[in-house]
């Protein structure tokens, strides 16, 4: 019985909805049998006529349907006791009306001596009632489930297959272990107590086939930078990673890793409700990014009605719906709908067609080209992606009556030097132009700094560059930038759309600037490694200063005046800048949207006409 529930539950949602339908539909007959027996025992020969239960379940089904019955499905929550009544009244007495008047005028039977007042008040006292212990009975079996899996489920993976990972082994119960995992090609194929080892390269794929949902790291004396290696090997899924600190007698202790350790200033991590986003249609583009997979996360959360994830990349969307199933499965979201699209934002017509079919109320635009030193040897390419591609998007957002517009901006628009800057700060000139254009659009601009762990940040570039021996290249020992994690960014930019009245641009607070030389320091020590400079000439990496790029910045700034106001969030600032709207507005239409071709002369020439300080 109890592997029955276990596959049960395992099972995809339309196989458990048809197993509740016809549950609810025999706790019906049942309700209606016990009814008419009470009620007149010589009435027991309605129940005996096939063609009465038929026009009951006929009838209730599509009501059950319709009101979205089975919307929570056997996760029933005992808090809802309330709205679960609601709905079976309404349901209930609609039916009632719609079956007698099936039977009296198309089936020409006299059911007024059988179905009046008592029947249908009694009738629907009986059926809450069984509906009610078996929703209760559903969620305890359910309850008492999922703490037989906790206990006997192999849902446990040991990354190390050492001396360490085998007292780990004897310190877990070994019947919740899955294997082992390790980096050293001699171990693989091994057992230890019947519990085979596998390369760490196949990690991904082991956790996506059997479901695991916890990682034990059995490696001691590991640097922070080491732990945010394994991190970063797995962070396609979600599941706990738990790193175990060992005493001097080996004693075990666990030990959950917090890998934001180089940002400055640390955030509290939370989901609130947010009212914007449930049950809206949310257009999520770029959705496959280091950003945009985070946004797509975290909205999950919120349970909107559909999410549409637009990226120009096959293998991002993949790895994205990776990451969603078993996102989904973990946190038990139902009812959302997931539409995935592959194209360029750059093209009106296919970005239409999807305003078009699935109208969505909020757009939340993270599509960008962002590698600086790429961007300025392919200038046309990123305007055409980051401003046309941007304006298409808000044409179509005011067109079809979006509600919302979020742009996710960068540090680099303030008084940019690079093409990558000029792009962004013109994507948030023709953001902010929007708001509130003669409709309901409400624009707003959320500005960072630099992701930690994002695509091509500094951090995984040094570190493949110590573990090629060095040296380290740094543009320059001045060089300082803002940090910020994926998550922290994320869930503040998901409040900015909280608090926005529309028109605004807010920044994070990200604390202070964090000097790349002190990171590279930072990377070398925590890998065991010394650096190697002329104080130390047998230190193992040395760090070598090549010079700032084309439009390189020592310093990072967020407000273009240096003036901000608060908000009601501690955490998210408003930048004081005064937008020449006219002049925007002649940027729009004059400049840019009824342009056709755009070539490099033209398009530094609007750099230079609407961009601050930009030369």
């Amino acid at each position: 019985m109890i592997n029955f529930f276990q596959n049960l539950l395992l099972s995809p949602r339309p196989i458990k909805i048809i197993v509740i339908v016809i549950n609810d539909l025999l706790l019906l007959f049942i309700s209606l049998f016990i009814v008419l027996f009470f009620l007149n025992t010589n009435d027991i020969f309605l129940f005996q006529n096939f063609y009465i239960l038929t026009i009951h379940g006929l009838i209730y089904l599509p009501l059950f349907i319709y009101f979205k019955f089975y919307r929570n499905l056997i996760r029933f929550s005992l808090f809802e006791f309330q709205n679960f009544f609601l709905q079976i009244f309404t349901i209930h007495f609609i039916a009632s009306f719609l079956i007698n008047i099936l039977l009296n005028y198309y089936i020409e039977i006299d059911v007024k001596n059988h179905f009046n007042f008592n029947y249908i008040f009694v009738l629907l006292i009986f059926f809450y009632f069984f509906l009610i212990i078996n929703r209760i009975l559903f969620y305890q079996l359910v309850s008492y489930i999922n703490n037989f899996k906790k206990k006997f489920n192999k849902n446990i993976i040991i990354y190390g297959a050492g001396i360490l990972g085998f007292n780990l082994l004897n310190f877990l119960d070994s019947k919740n272990v899955y294997c082992f995992i390790d980096d050293d090609p001699f171990k693989w194929g091994a057992n230890i107590n019947n519990l085979k080892i596998f390369s760490s390269d196949l990690t991904n794929q082991i956790i996506q086939k059997n479901k695991i949902n916890k990682i034990v790291i059995a490696i001691g004396g590991l640097s922070e930078n080491k732990k945010l290696n394994i991190i970063n090997k797995i962070n396609n899924n979600i599941v706990d990673i738990v790193f175990l600190d060992f005493d001097k007698n080996q004693n075990i202790k666990e030990k959950n890793f917090d890998y934001r350790t180089i940002q400055n200033k640390k955030f509290k991590f939370q989901i609130r409700k947010n009212e914007l986003i449930t049950d809206s249609e949310v257009l999520i583009t770029g959705a496959g990014g280091s950003i945009g997979s985070q946004i797509c996360l975290q909205v999950l959360y919120y349970k909107p009605k559909k999410i549409i994830l637009y990226d120009n990349s096959e293998y991002n969307i993949f790895k994205l719906s990776q990451k969603i199933e078993i996102f989904i499965e973990k946190y038990n979201i139902s009812d959302v709908e997931i539409i995935t699209h592959i194209d360029s934002i750059q093209d009106f017509k296919v970005l239409e067609s999807v305003f078009l079919k699935h109208s969505p109320s909020i757009v939340m635009h993270a599509a960008a080209y962002k590698h600086v030193s790429i961007n300025q040897r392919n200038i046309n390419s990123i305007f055409r992606n980051n401003v046309i591609g941007t304006l298409n998007l808000l044409r179509l957002a005011l067109s079809y009556n979006c509600k919302d517009f979020l742009l996710i901006s960068t540090d680099k628009a303030v008084n940019p030097t690079t093409v990558m800057g000029a792009t962004k700060r013109i994507a948030e000139l023709l953001t902010l132009g929007f708001n509130n254009k003669n409709s309901f659009l409400k624009t707003t601009v959320v500005r960072f700094g630099n992701v930690l762990n994002s695509t091509g940040s500094v951090i995984p570039i040094f570190e493949d560059q110590i573990k090629k021996g060095g040296p380290i290249t740094l543009t320059d020992k001045d060089v300082s930038r803002y940090f910020i994690t994926i998550q922290d960014a994320v869930m503040l930019v998901l409040e900015s759309l909280k608090i926005s009245n529309g028109g605004e641009i807010f920044v994070l607070k990200m604390g202070k600037p964090i000097k790349i030389l002190d990171i590279a320091k930072k990377l070398i020590v925590q890998n065991g490694l010394s650096l190697k400079n002329t104080e130390n000439p047998n230190g193992d990496i040395e760090i070598k200063i090549t010079g700032l790029k084309q439009g390189e910045k020592k310093y990072e700034e967020l407000f273009i005046n240096k003036q901000s106001k608060l908000t009601s969030h501690t955490d998210i600032l408003q930048s004081n800048e005064e937008i020449d709207y006219i002049k925007v507005s002649k940027l729009i239409i004059n400049d840019i949207a009824n342009k056709e071709f755009y070539d490099d002369t033209f398009i530094n020439h609007i750099f230079k006409k609407f961009v601050e300080n930009y030369e």
